[in-house]
């Protein structure tokens, strides 16, 4: 019907390898830059790279389940649709939380002795406000991870294999967003899906990207998971495209001297956060690294005051650190604590 059917029909009986070649006019233009791309994609790698298999779902789902799984938000937002295919199935989501916890639910069924580690990242759809069902609604993208169930599918050694918990939680996120590692921290917050003494907001900076928590009981026992503690993350995608890329990872030389470790104890009250105490311990100029290794809470103290244990590595480049050396820097370590905490001690 079109010069192009013509054109086409005729290098079919000609020939295709008949045709003469010429080299094109000039270069494939290059691949525009896609700085959203690139964060998706990194995000993505890494939550795999992590243990976590991805999962795709319909970016349909059920109002009741959008409710349960939802915050505060006003029912007049959530788009319902005329015409369900499903009638289980009536609404946009406007959170992915409720299609991965059903998919961690079906898989669940299938198998109930491993680990169950799954993210999806996709779109949800929310009007503006209660008053704008006559516009497009708002498309934002954003990840949702579950974790639940044994650490391991199974252990050489005689004791029981330990479930995944917050910290694996926690870990997983400090992979996914390494890109920006050294901005990252996170802050307590209640939400009415999560059990209040383990939840917290992420952060970028001063920006928030996202949750994380262990959910409540009720939507455990809604979607068949209230064997095992269920951890779930959420990252606002579209936040953390505003904020960019950055990629801290340099090269340096190691160094020929060894390194020493020190076990540190320390008393400090509840409510002071162990990410302030890392903090003032790297600022010495001999610690390259410290971690907690151990923490003992008495829930009954009235004191409200924890016990918590940090491995601290010293290391220098131009000698190899005598116990005089450490211990120096040790007792400037507890002295930058105690001035700038006070309430933390030795214990």
């Amino acid at each position: 019907e079109i010069e192009d059917d013509v054109v086409e029909e005729f290098a079919r009986i000609y020939g295709y390898d008949n045709l003469p070649m010429h080299n094109m006019a000039s270069e494939l233009p290059s691949l525009p830059n896609n700085p959203r791309r690139l964060i998706r994609e990194s995000v993505r790698d890494r939550l795999v790279n992590a243990g976590l298999n991805e999962t795709i779902s319909y970016s349909v789902t059920n109002y009741n389940d959008l409710m349960l799984t939802g915050d505060e938000i006003d029912a007049d937002r959530i788009i319902r649709l005329q015409n369900p295919m499903d009638a289980t199935r009536d609404c946009l989501r406007n959170s992915i939380r409720a299609n991965v916890l059903e998919t961690a639910s079906n898989n669940r069924r299938l198998d109930q002795q491993s680990g169950l580690r799954i993210f999806e990242i996709g779109n949800t759809f929310t009007f503006p406000s209660k008053d704008s069902q006559n516009v497009l609604p708002n498309e934002t993208e954003s990840m949702v991870a579950v974790l639940t169930g044994p650490r391991v599918d199974f252990s050489i050694w005689s004791g029981p294999v330990e479930d995944l918990d917050f910290f694996d939680a926690k870990g997983v996120v400090e992979s996914a967003l390494s890109f920006r590692l050294n901005d990252l921290s996170f802050e307590k917050f209640k939400s009415n899906i999560f059990q209040d003494h383990l939840s917290a907001v992420i952060k970028i900076g001063t920006s928030v990207v996202g949750i994380i928590g262990l959910l409540n009981q009720n939507i455990c026992e809604r979607y068949e998971l209230d064997g095992n503690p269920v951890f779930l993350i959420e990252l606002d995608l579209e936040e953390i495209y505003k904020l960019g890329f950055v990629d801290y990872q340099r090269y340096t030389s190691t160094s020929k001297y060894p390194s020493s470790s020190r076990d540190l104890a320390l008393i400090a009250p509840s409510t002071t956060n162990s990410s302030s105490i890392e903090s003032i311990i790297m600022k010495n100029r001999l610690v390259v690294d410290t971690f907690p290794i151990d923490m003992f809470e008495e829930q009954t103290s009235d004191t409200g005051t924890k016990a918590i244990t940090y491995r601290v590595i010293f290391r220098s480049d131009t000698q190899t650190l005598s116990t005089v050396d450490i211990d120096k820097a040790q007792n400037q370590i507890l002295k930058s604590l105690e001035h700038q905490l006070t309430t933390v001690s030795r214990y």
